[in-house]
Protein backbone atom coordinates (compact mmCIF):
# COMPACT_ATOMS: atom_id res chain seq x y z
CA UNK A 1 0.00 0.00 0.00
CA UNK A 2 1.37 3.10 -0.95
CA UNK A 3 -1.05 5.40 0.33
CA UNK A 4 -3.44 6.21 -2.87
CA UNK A 5 -6.93 5.83 -2.60
CA UNK A 6 -7.83 2.54 -4.10
CA UNK A 7 -11.55 4.03 -4.82
CA UNK A 8 -12.14 7.44 -5.41
CA UNK A 9 -15.49 8.97 -3.97
CA UNK A 10 -17.92 11.34 -4.78
CA UNK A 11 -16.04 14.51 -3.04
CA UNK A 12 -12.57 13.71 -4.05
CA UNK A 13 -14.01 13.44 -7.90
CA UNK A 14 -15.93 16.70 -7.01
CA UNK A 15 -13.49 18.54 -5.60
CA UNK A 16 -10.82 18.17 -8.35
CA UNK A 17 -13.70 18.84 -10.95
CA UNK A 18 -13.78 22.27 -8.78
CA UNK A 19 -10.07 22.83 -9.01
CA UNK A 20 -10.05 22.57 -12.75
CA UNK A 21 -13.10 24.55 -13.53
CA UNK A 22 -11.60 27.62 -11.77
CA UNK A 23 -8.80 27.37 -13.66
CA UNK A 24 -11.25 27.13 -16.63
CA UNK A 25 -10.22 23.65 -17.84
CA UNK A 26 -14.00 22.37 -19.00
CA UNK A 27 -11.99 19.87 -20.97
CA UNK A 28 -10.43 18.21 -17.91
CA UNK A 29 -14.05 18.45 -15.44
CA UNK A 30 -15.66 16.68 -18.54
CA UNK A 31 -13.49 13.92 -18.55
CA UNK A 32 -13.21 13.54 -14.52
CA UNK A 33 -17.00 13.77 -14.31
CA UNK A 34 -17.18 11.04 -16.90
CA UNK A 35 -14.49 9.12 -15.07
CA UNK A 36 -16.56 9.15 -12.16
CA UNK A 37 -20.03 7.92 -13.76
CA UNK A 38 -17.79 5.05 -15.05
CA UNK A 39 -16.15 4.03 -11.72
CA UNK A 40 -19.55 4.21 -10.31
CA UNK A 41 -21.09 2.16 -13.15
CA UNK A 42 -18.47 -0.53 -12.65
CA UNK A 43 -19.46 -0.76 -9.15
CA UNK A 44 -17.63 1.66 -6.82
CA UNK A 45 -20.55 2.95 -4.90
CA UNK A 46 -19.05 5.36 -3.20
CA UNK A 47 -18.24 7.62 -6.86
CA UNK A 48 -22.40 8.22 -7.49
CA UNK A 49 -22.09 11.53 -8.69
CA UNK A 50 -24.80 13.81 -6.71
CA UNK A 51 -26.18 16.92 -7.20
CA UNK A 52 -23.49 18.66 -5.51
CA UNK A 53 -21.26 16.48 -8.47
CA UNK A 54 -23.08 17.43 -11.59
CA UNK A 55 -23.50 21.51 -10.16
CA UNK A 56 -19.88 21.33 -10.42
CA UNK A 57 -19.91 20.05 -13.64
CA UNK A 58 -22.53 23.21 -14.38
CA UNK A 59 -20.33 25.68 -12.75
CA UNK A 60 -17.55 24.67 -15.17
CA UNK A 61 -19.76 24.84 -17.97
CA UNK A 62 -21.01 28.52 -17.24
CA UNK A 63 -17.29 29.80 -16.28
CA UNK A 64 -16.24 28.21 -20.17
CA UNK A 65 -15.89 29.79 -23.17
CA UNK A 66 -18.00 26.90 -24.96
CA UNK A 67 -20.56 28.32 -27.33
CA UNK A 68 -22.88 26.33 -26.56
CA UNK A 69 -22.97 26.18 -23.05
CA UNK A 70 -26.38 27.02 -22.24
CA UNK A 71 -27.65 24.17 -24.47
CA UNK A 72 -25.81 21.79 -22.34
CA UNK A 73 -26.47 23.03 -18.56
CA UNK A 74 -30.43 22.37 -20.03
CA UNK A 75 -29.53 18.80 -21.02
CA UNK A 76 -27.70 17.84 -17.93
CA UNK A 77 -30.29 19.62 -15.56
CA UNK A 78 -32.98 17.65 -17.75
CA UNK A 79 -30.97 14.80 -16.49
CA UNK A 80 -30.82 15.25 -12.95
CA UNK A 81 -34.53 16.06 -13.02
CA UNK A 82 -35.24 13.37 -14.62
CA UNK A 83 -33.32 11.16 -12.39
CA UNK A 84 -34.87 12.92 -9.30
CA UNK A 85 -38.07 12.18 -10.55
CA UNK A 86 -37.38 8.54 -10.60
CA UNK A 87 -36.75 8.51 -6.92
CA UNK A 88 -33.19 9.44 -6.74
CA UNK A 89 -32.84 11.84 -4.20
CA UNK A 90 -29.59 12.79 -4.61
CA UNK A 91 -29.53 14.25 -7.63
CA UNK A 92 -32.48 16.88 -6.70
CA UNK A 93 -31.71 20.20 -8.00
CA UNK A 94 -30.54 23.47 -5.46
CA UNK A 95 -30.54 27.35 -5.92
CA UNK A 96 -27.12 26.57 -6.47
CA UNK A 97 -27.88 24.43 -9.75
CA UNK A 98 -30.26 26.53 -11.20
CA UNK A 99 -27.49 29.45 -9.87
CA UNK A 100 -24.81 27.73 -12.26
CA UNK A 101 -27.49 27.79 -14.96
CA UNK A 102 -28.27 31.17 -14.75
CA UNK A 103 -23.95 32.13 -14.74
CA UNK A 104 -24.17 30.63 -17.96
CA UNK A 105 -27.03 32.62 -20.03
CA UNK A 106 -25.65 35.66 -18.71
CA UNK A 107 -21.76 34.95 -20.52
CA UNK A 108 -23.12 33.69 -23.72
CA UNK A 109 -24.54 35.09 -27.13
CA UNK A 110 -26.53 31.95 -27.47
CA UNK A 111 -30.01 33.29 -28.83
CA UNK A 112 -32.35 31.84 -26.74
CA UNK A 113 -29.89 32.23 -23.04
CA UNK A 114 -32.20 35.27 -21.74
CA UNK A 115 -35.58 32.77 -22.15
CA UNK A 116 -33.69 30.00 -20.32
CA UNK A 117 -32.16 32.34 -17.63
CA UNK A 118 -35.88 33.78 -17.17
CA UNK A 119 -37.59 30.12 -16.95
CA UNK A 120 -34.97 28.77 -14.21
CA UNK A 121 -35.54 32.45 -12.41
CA UNK A 122 -39.04 31.46 -12.26
CA UNK A 123 -38.29 27.68 -10.77
CA UNK A 124 -35.57 29.09 -8.02
CA UNK A 125 -38.80 31.71 -6.84
CA UNK A 126 -40.85 28.34 -6.51
CA UNK A 127 -37.65 26.65 -5.00
CA UNK A 128 -38.62 25.80 -1.17
CA UNK A 129 -38.17 28.61 1.53
CA UNK A 130 -35.74 26.26 3.36
CA UNK A 131 -33.15 26.53 0.83
CA UNK A 132 -30.68 29.76 0.43
CA UNK A 133 -30.89 31.71 -2.96
CA UNK A 134 -27.97 32.28 -5.07
CA UNK A 135 -27.10 35.88 -5.17
CA UNK A 136 -26.68 35.88 -8.63
CA UNK A 137 -30.15 34.60 -9.51
CA UNK A 138 -31.96 37.78 -9.43
CA UNK A 139 -29.10 39.87 -10.57
CA UNK A 140 -28.46 37.50 -13.83
CA UNK A 141 -31.77 38.54 -14.84
CA UNK A 142 -31.88 41.54 -14.38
Amino acid sequence: DRGYVEHPTAPLYTEVMRSYGERGDIETVDRIFKRMVASFRSGNLAAKPDAHAVTTLLRALAWSKLPDKVQRCQGILNQMVVDYDAGDITMKPTTYTYGSILSACTTTDEPYASEVAFEIFEKVVSIDVTHRCVPISHGSVL
